[in-house]
């Protein structure tokens, strides 16, 4: 027992014991033989074995060909000697053996036609080799190798994807049946591949076996199938009575509730509308009717994306579908003043589905609007923004589309009339829509042109018009303001009776 450790205390023998892992029970002279025993025996641990790190390879990317027999020549003589050597070092020395039986297995490979394709590139003083190598056992499965050999044909370095020839040395059966093959190439010239699919040219075009008898003639030669009246259902579903009931009402179901139209829902034809209003007789509104005001109805933020999506105006497809069931504000002098004796059924298909006009008048109008509205940016010093169709909140079957805003409380609207293009504006004949009042032209209050301007005050919420008239000669300019109790209590009433009782009846016929 050494002195040293005698000497020390019974807290500072264990705390050296527990440094060396021993146990620390025990009276204080065992601790002291405990602890010298595992002084003299290196604490009872062996020693540490270090592992060399492998070689790193550098495999190129580039300069690949193909192994040929005519590369026989250009490869180093390759002997069976170096190959049993290299597998049988690296499997022992590195402790890695994992088949032994590596080279005969790799044999078998090769005389089983498992080696599909070998490429060579001759980087000297090195010779590197890829395959691809099928596994023995999987007709689907196959793996990529690596080699590489020196200057005297000797395995240098090799690798496999499959799991017991990782390289740098791997020793796989793969691995062995590629050396093995340029073993069998450099002493024989044989070379024993399969191929990959690539190697070759497709042949799909290519008939089997040629024809040896006489043409066919043409009536006798068969098309493809026909599969266009093929039935896709299931048998059990085929010729089930309600099928096809059920396929009709899950199509119009998905198609009115994820807006997604689909081809199916034209093979069937269009329910009879009016047929089902006469069922339904009961209630207050008939439900075509419905349809439409619930077509017109529209929150107040999508009316202003309404607004913003057609200052194109009439080259908007929006802005004439949106125009369809509504009254637009160019209309309500006309609509105000129908009598008993009008054609309302001709009235409502006017508005319904306008006819196109091309009157010189029209494209008159369609022409110099904007040169007006030019001429009136630059006497009045004033902005003019475009803007679209307006829908109005309180209700919703009215419209109007002035041809401009000014500001934040103004809009425009120019008339460019046919007949007084080349007079200066006045009262007469050639401007019926004007009178004169204490010597100061304006717009006829019992005009139609008076309850258009009016109806787009009211619809668009703004407090003035400037109304332009415009010629060749002349540019007349007159400030209308709003008068809300006059369009509320004259204009609206009237509209709302004609739309609820012509209007709303014509365009529900129609769906």
């Amino acid at each position: 027992m050494e002195l040293g450790h005698a000497s020390l205390t019974v807290n500072e023998l264990k705390r050296k014991l527990l440094e060396c892992g021993a146990l620390t029970t025990g009276r204080k002279c065992e601790l002291i033989e405990r602890l010298d025993a595992y002084e003299r025996n290196a604490n009872f641990s062996e020693e540490p074995i270090f592992v060399p790190k492998p070689d790193f390879v550098e495999w190129p990317n580039t300069g690949f060909k193909t192994l040929r027999q005519e590369h026989s020549e250009q490869l180093p003589a390759i002997f069976l000697g170096p190959i049993e050597g290299y597998f049988l070092h690296h499997q022992v020395a590195e402790r890695t053996v994992k088949d032994i039986k590596a080279l005969e297995k790799g044999r078998r490979l090769l005389q089983s036609n498992r080696i599909l394709t070998v490429s060579v590139c001759f980087n000297k003083p090195s010779t590197f080799l890829t395959g691809i190598v099928r596994a023995a056992m999987k007709k689907k499965v196959s793996y990529n190798i690596k080699l590489k050999l020196g200057n005297q044909g000797e395995p240098v370095n090799s690798h496999c994807e499959c799991p017991g020839g990782m390289g740098p040395h791997g020793t796989c059966k793969h691995v062995a049946s590629v050396l093995l093959l340029l073993v069998q190439l450099t002493s024989t010239g044989e070379l024993a591949l399969t191929g990959s699919c690539t190697d070759v040219l497709q042949t799909f075009h290519k008939p089997k076996k040629a024809h040896t008898g006489s043409p066919k003639k043409a009536h006798d030669i068969g098309g493809s199938a026909d599969h266009r009246f093929q039935d896709p259902r299931p048998a059990k579903y085929r010729n089930k009575a309600g099928y096809n009931d059920y396929v009709r009402n899950l199509t119009f179901h998905f198609t009115s509730v994820s807006r997604i139209d689909v081809a199916t829902r034209y093979a069937y034809p269009k329910a009879n509308l009016q047929a089902a209003v006469m069922d339904h007789d009961y209630c207050q509104v008939p439900w075509t009717e419905y349809i439409v005001d619930r077509g017109n109805d529209v929150e107040e933020q999508a009316a202003k994306d309404i607004e913003r999506s057609t200052v194109q105006q009439g080259k908007s497809a929006i802005w004439h579908k949106e125009r369809e069931w509504r009254i637009t504000a160019s209309r309500f002098g006309e609509i105000t003043a129908a009598t008993e004796k009008r054609d309302m059924n001709k009235l409502c298909e006017s508005l319904l589905t306008p006819k196109p006009l091309h009157t010189p008048a029209i494209r008159h109008g369609q022409d110099y609007e904007k040169i007006a509205i030019r001429k009136f940016e630059e006497s009045q010093n004033l902005k003019v923004e475009q803007c679209g169709l307006f829908i109005c909140l309180e209700a919703p079957y009215l419209g109007a589309t002035p041809d401009g805003l000014i500001g934040v409380d103004g809009i425009l609207e120019v008339k460019c009339p046919y007949k007084g293009r080349n007079m200066t504006v006045g009262t007469g004949p050639n401007f019926p829509f004007i009178e004169c009042v204490s010597g100061a032209f304006r717009l006829k209050k019992t005009h139609k042109y008076y309850a258009q301007v009016q109806g787009q005050l009211f619809i668009t919420k703004r407090s003035f018009c400037y109304f332009v008239v415009f010629t060749f000669k002349d540019l007349f300019v007159e400030l209308i303001h709003s008068d809300t109790e006059y369009f509320s209590t004259c204009i609206l009433p009237r509209l709302t009776l004609f739309y609820e009782k012509h209007y709303r009846k014509y365009v529900a016929a129609s769906l």
